[in-house]
C-alpha cells in the first residue's frame, strides 16, 4: 500500500513538471512574451554592469585621496604645514564622498590652524565634522573646530561647538577640559553665570582634573 502512494506521488510531481515545462514552452512560443522577458534581461544585466562600475570608480576616488593623504600626512608630522595643504586643499571639491574625505579635511584643517589660517581651517573642520572619520579623530574634530572659532574670536560659535562635542561625545577622556574652554568661551562672550556653572561642573564632577584650580579661581573658591 505504501509502495503504491510513493509510486504515486512520484507519477502526481512528474505529471506537474511535465505541465509546468509544457505552459512555459507554449508561453515563450509567442513572440510578444519572448521580447518581454529579453528586454527584462536585457535591463538586468546594463543594471549589474552599471553598479559594477560605480564600485569600481568609487574604489578608484578612494584611492586617489589615499594616496594624495599619505605624503599629506607625512608633511603634517614633520612640520611642513604649508606644504600639506596644496595636496589636500581641493579634495572635498573632487572628492567630496569618499571614505577619506574626512580624514584629509581634517589634516588640511589643522595645517591651516598651524599656518594661523583660522578662517580656512575652521571651513575645512566644519566639513570634516559631517564626514565619515577614525572614532579617535571625532572629538579632536571638534576641539580643533572650536580653537579655531576662538582664534576668531567668535566666541559663540566656539560655545556651540563644545555643547555639540560635550553632548556627542559623552565618554570623551577629556570631558574636563571641554568644559573648561567652554566656560573660558562663555566667560568671554559676557555669560558670565553659564561659565560659572560649566566651572562648578569641573570642581564637582572632576576633583583631580588638572582644570579644577583654574575653575577654583573662576568661582571664587
Amino acid at each position: 500500500m505504501n509502495k503504491e502512494k510513493e509510486e504515486f506521488k512520484k507519477t502526481m510531481h512528474t505529471d506537474e513538471l511535465v505541465s509546468f515545462t509544457a505552459k512555459v514552452v507554449e508561453y515563450f512560443r509567442n513572440p510578444a512574451n519572448t521580447k518581454k522577458w529579453l528586454d527584462i534581461l536585457f535591463y538586468v544585466v546594463i543594471a549589474v554592469v552599471a553598479l559594477f562600475m560605480l564600485r569600481n570608480c568609487q574604489v578608484n576616488r578612494d584611492n586617489t585621496v589615499k594616496n594624495k593623504l599619505g605624503p599629506a600626512v607625512y608633511k603634517f608630522y614633520n612640520g611642513d604645514y604649508a606644504g600639506v595643504v596644496p595636496l589636500l586643499q581641493d579634495i572635498d571639491k573632487d572628492y567630496p564622498n569618499t571614505n577619506f574625505t574626512g580624514e584629509a579635511l581634517y589634516y588640511l584643517g589643522e595645517a591651516n590652524y598651524r599656518l594661523g589660517k583660522f578662517d580656512a581651517a575652521a571651513k575645512a573642520l566644519e566639513i570634516a565634522k559631517k564626514k565619515s572619520v577614525p572614532g579617535v579623530m571625532k572629538p579632536i574634530i571638534y576641539i580643533s573646530l572650536a580653537y579655531s572659532y576662538e582664534e576668531l574670536k567668535d566666541y559663540t560659535k566656539a560655545v556651540a561647538v563644545y555643547e555639540e562635542a560635550l553632548k556627542k561625545f559623552r565618554d570623551y577622556s577629556s570631558r574636563d577640559e571641554l568644559l573648561s574652554s567652554q566656560a573660558r568661551c562663555l566667560k568671554l562672550s559676557g555669560k558670565t553665570e553659564e561659565a560659572k556653572s560649566r566651572y562648578e561642573e569641573i570642581v564637582n564632577k572632576y576633583p583631580t582634573s588638572p582644570f579644577v584650580d583654574n575653575a577654583k579661581q573662576n568661582i571664587g573658591r
